[in-house]
């Protein structure tokens, strides 16, 4: 494999590389030698994730050399006294590691300083560097991993780190349909050392199928340990001990709590979000949660039934139940009762709160600073020093009703819940009081809890307990500056956040808030000629294209989505990641279908969330990300070729353009005459087709045009984009007035 120096790191890569991936690779490496944070854009279709991996594990493998030749007592300057030094080297590495050390590798040693050789040998021996490789689900994770396969770098060691959902092969636990139940499930197995599959972790972790097979994602993980007899679950938490490389899910780094159940420890170690272009959601996501009085209903609900399940008073007081995990582990009747009390005041608390009518019925309902929710708390005493008591009570319960005799695995249950009003509430005290708000006075300022009156089509049903009055909180706790202050505030040596549609950068630099000293738009790695990008204006009779909102039922009304699906079925994109699959699976095999003449996708373009601007700046900026996000994966590799088509008048402006992606804007035009846009359409896939000869690939029949008709502006009246807009304006004015 072709070996190129960059920044002065040999890093080996599968094939010549393109300019755009050297100065990809070029600005990870700057980031990582320097120990800044870096924000890099590189279109898909020009190998980032390859180019991410490669420059990122080069450098690795230089720093662990780095660090055992330091530990060899070698300085950077005995580094280029001569090969006089390698009789001492050499006997060093043997007494460290039982390494030898080829003659020839001291003059790569000489030429880079640690050559590429050197820091094979090296990376075996030890050092502190990690690099933890975070994306937004397992199959691009699966992608990254695959990658990696395919390089020099391959011999590294690695780990990936999935849920139990995805690992757990416990023919019982595995059945269980939701994650929560899988862990109170296991965490009983485990303590009562009951499941065979985790006892064989210890005896089989030295197993060359774990130790020689190369990277492994969690596919392979499952089969090994389905051959081996053991838990694919631990053994991946075994194996990130020594590996060089972690590759995880977002929330994982994100939140707090997955970063303690994971034992991931930040500092030191370089961060990488690949596929960041939803990180500013996932964040505030990830610090957010919506509990409604019907959910506290249901909390007294089940709290009650375990109470009635297990007879009288005088009986319970003197009975303590085991959760099977360990003795600590017990609730007792009188815990039950103060619980139950607690609710019980919280709820009527919850009943007391004033919220004002909306208006126009738009179930807006009113915004309190983050505050509110810890008073709110603290009215029936549940305080940031006694919210570890409270949790750990409803840890036990949740864990009895998951695993206890009334909930039989395999069989009917008076439980069918199994806990899932105490997990959401006890999922809110984790959120409310987060990193024990040791910055109260700060987060307070980015927090916001959200008041509405309950929507009553969809109130679940409640028993005795519920309130007639019923009003939903949703704490959004609008904090990806919080949270990335978080992460900085962890010790990472770099933060590298990455993708293919990352632009406009100075917003997402601004909300992120923390330092950023690397930035990169990378231009894309094809020709003009395979792409061609419209603003088309006006429809075939002249009349201005829109898709306000007051043009939306047009389509249906007069008639036009009937005549589409005369020629093309038109498939829509659902809500639900089931339905999704399905329905895009429903699409491409109308595409590859010869008797068809293709299909329609229609897909609602959401993106993601930024704060450096007013409320309604930001309102406007949603938009176009999710354009850019929707479009910028028209072109999938180098030999590929897309059409883009923007359906609205209200593209074509000069602000819209410049927050299109870097690799975009040169190809931006713009049409008046709807019969210019059908001739440029015609034009360039005709030409397209005679590009076959020189390498363009017209192999798959998936689609090859974006149409995207009008700006996919937020639902307006949504509570998140309420608390959004509300809280960006008024962190504008108080910024200008500290500036004044």
């Amino acid at each position: 494999m072709p070996e190129i120096i960059i920044n002065g790191i040999p890093v080996n890569f599968p094939f010549e590389p393109y300019d755009v991936q050297k100065d990809y690779m070029a600005r990870v490496i700057q980031c990582l030698q320097n120990g800044h944070n870096g924000i890099l854009e590189s279109p898909t279709g020009t190998g980032k994730t390859l180019s991410l991996l490669c420059s990122s594990i080069a450098w690795l493998m230089m720093c662990k050399a780095k660090t055992q030749a330091e530990s060899l007592g070698i300085s950077e300057d005995d580094l280029c006294k001569g090969p006089d030094r390698m009789k001492f080297l050499s006997s060093g590495f043997s007494a460290a590691g039982n390494v030898k050390v080829e003659p020839y590798a001291w003059v790569l040693f000489i030429l880079s300083c640690v050559s590429y050789t050197i820091c094979m040998f090296l990376i075996r021996i030890g050092g502190t560097p990690k690099i933890y490789y975070a994306s937004r689900t397992h199959s691009q994770l699966t992608q990254a991993i695959q990658e990696l396969k395919r390089t020099a770098y391959a011999h590294v060691r690695s780990a990936v780190l999935g849920s139990r959902d995805q690992m757990c092969i416990h023919p019982e636990v595995s059945r269980e349909p939701t994650n929560t139940g899988k862990v109170h499930m296991c965490h009983h197995r485990v303590s009562n050392r009951t499941c065979h599959f985790f006892n064989n972790v210890e005896a089989r972790k030295g197993d060359s199928t774990f130790k020689d097979s190369g990277p492994m994602d969690i596919e392979d993980l499952v089969k090994a340990g389905r051959k081996l007899q053991c838990c694919p679950y631990f053994m991946a938490k075994e194996i990130k001990q020594e590996a060089d490389i972690v590759f995880m899910p977002y929330n994982y780094i994100l939140d707090p709590k997955s970063r303690k159940a994971n034992g991931i420890e930040l500092e030191n170690k370089v961060v990488i979000l690949d596929e960041a272009h939803n990180i500013e959601k996932m964040c505030e996501e990830s610090a957010s949660l919506a509990l409604s009085s019907t959910d506290l209903a249901l909390c007294i609900d089940e709290v009650t039934k375990v109470m009635k399940e297990f007879g009288d008073l005088t009986e319970m007081s003197a009975q303590v139940f085991n959760s099977g995990e360990d003795n600590l582990k017990d609730f007792t009747m009188e815990e039950l009762c103060i619980l139950k009390t607690l609710f019980l005041k919280l709820e009527d608390a919850v009943d007391s709160i004033s919220v004002k009518e909306s208006q126009n019925n738009d179930m807006t309902g009113e915004t309190f600073p983050g505050s509110f929710m810890v008073d709110l708390l603290a009215k029936v005493g549940i305080t940031n020093d006694k919210k570890l008591i409270v949790i750990d009570l409803l840890d036990k319960i949740i864990q009895y009703l998951t695993t206890s005799s009334m909930a039989a695995e395999g069989g009917s249950t008076s439980f069918q819940r199994k806990g899932n009003g105490l997990q959401l509430f006890s999922d809110l005290l984790k959120v409310v009081f987060i990193n024990t708000w040791k910055v109260s006075r700060d987060a307070t300022r980015q927090v916001y809890v959200h008041v509405m009156v309950e929507d009553a089509k969809k109130k679940r049903k409640a028993d005795s307990w519920a309130a007639m009055k019923a009003a939903t909180f949703n704490p959004y706790f609008y904090l990806c500056l919080f949270r990335m202050q978080t992460l900085v505030e962890q010790h990472m040596r770099s933060l590298i956040l990455t993708s293919g549609t990352l632009a406009p950068l100075p917003p997402l630099i601004s909300e992120l808030g923390i330092p950023v000293n690397v930035t990169l738009e990378n231009p894309h790695i094809i020709e003009s000629h395979q792409v061609w990008l419209g603003v088309v204006k006006n429809g075939p009779d002249g009349y201005p294209l829109s898709s306000a909102y007051s043009s939306r039922d047009i389509w249906q009304q007069t008639g036009v989505w009937s005549r589409i699906q005369e020629r093309k079925p038109i498939f829509v994109e659902p809500q639900s990641r089931e339905g999704l699959n399905s329905a895009m699976a429903e699409f491409y095999a109308k595409v590859k279908d010869p008797e068809t003449s293709g299909a329609c996708f229609m897909a609602v373009c959401r993106g993601k969330r930024t704060m450096s601007q007013s409320g309604q700046e930001w309102y406007n900026l949603e938009a176009s990300r999710a354009v850019n996000q929707a479009i910028g994966r028209v072109i999938r590799h180098s030999k590929d070729f897309g059409a883009i088509l923007l359906c609205d008048k209200r593209f074509d402006s000069p602000h819209f353009k410049n927050e299109l992606s870097a690799w975009l804007r040169p190809h931006f035009k713009s049409f008046s005459n709807f019969g210019e846009v059908v001739r440029g359409m015609r034009s360039f896939f005709k030409n397209a087709e005679t590009m076959v000869s020189e390498g363009l690939d017209f192999a798959d029949h998936n689609g090859r045009a974006v149409v995207v008709t009008g700006l996919p502006f937020p639902p307006y009246k949504d509570p998140r984009v309420i608390l959004k807009r509300s809280y960006l304006d008024e962190a504008r004015k108080n910024r200008s007035l500290n500036e004044d």
